[in-house]
This record gives structure tokens, C-alpha cells and sequence, in this order.
């Protein structure tokens, strides 16, 4: 835009009326350049709406691990002692029972179904 004005406002101007040769050749390069700017603009314009896009993914993402994390902090914090205490002790007898039935696999023999 500023060589426009400038090119209007030096010698070779003004662009009114009937264009000379010399303003249609710098008109042609001038409208040539402002295309390729359009082009970059788009491209950058699309560049900017993928980044926002990926930036709205990762936002929900790290909204999701947030929400993720509290309630997993919050099972551990507000834990009932008397009710992890019962858990503790029947994993412990499931733990045993499942060696001892593991145990006794290991000792039987073809002898035993006869």
C-alpha cells in the first residue's frame, strides 16, 4: 500500500484517468505481489486454526487428567481405615487361598485318578 502511495505521488503519477504504461506494468507488479501476500496470509491464517485446534485438544486433555488426578488423590485422602483395613485382609485370605489351590495342582499326579 505504501508504494502505491508513493508511486502515485512521485513522477510517474498520478493513477487516475488513462494509465500509462509505466503505471500499467507497476500496477500488474504491484497486484502480482499483492496476491502472493493474500496466498501467505491464508497460509498463515490455516496454520493459526491448526494450532488453535491442537491447543483446544490439549486443553481438554489436561482438563480431563485434572479431574483425573483430584479424584484419584481424593480416593486415597478420604479413605475409610476400618474399610481398607477389610480390603487389605480379604485380598490377603483370596492371595492365600489361590497359592494353596495352586499348591495342590502341583502335587497331583496321574496316580491320583486311578
Amino acid at each position: 500500500m505504501l508504494d502505491l502511495y508513493q508511486f502515485d505521488q512521485g513522477a510517474s503519477g498520478p493513477l487516475q484517468g488513462e494509465l500509462t504504461d509505466t503505471q500499467r506494468t507497476f500496477l500488474q507488479g504491484q497486484l502480482s505481489s499483492l496476491e502472493t501476500s493474500i496466498d501467505n496470509l491464508r497460509q498463515i491464517h490455516v496454520t493459526n486454526g491448526l494450532a488453535f485446534e491442537r491447543m483446544e485438544v490439549v486443553d481438554e486433555q489436561h482438563t480431563d487428567t485434572s479431574v483425573f488426578l483430584q479424584t484419584f488423590i481424593a480416593d486415597i485422602e478420604d479413605v475409610d481405615i476400618a474399610e481398607a483395613v477389610t480390603r487389605l485382609n480379604n485380598d490377603q485370605v483370596a492371595l492365600e487361598a489361590s497359592y494353596q489351590a495352586i499348591g495342590s495342582l502341583t502335587r497331583l499326579s496321574l496316580l491320583d485318578f486311578i
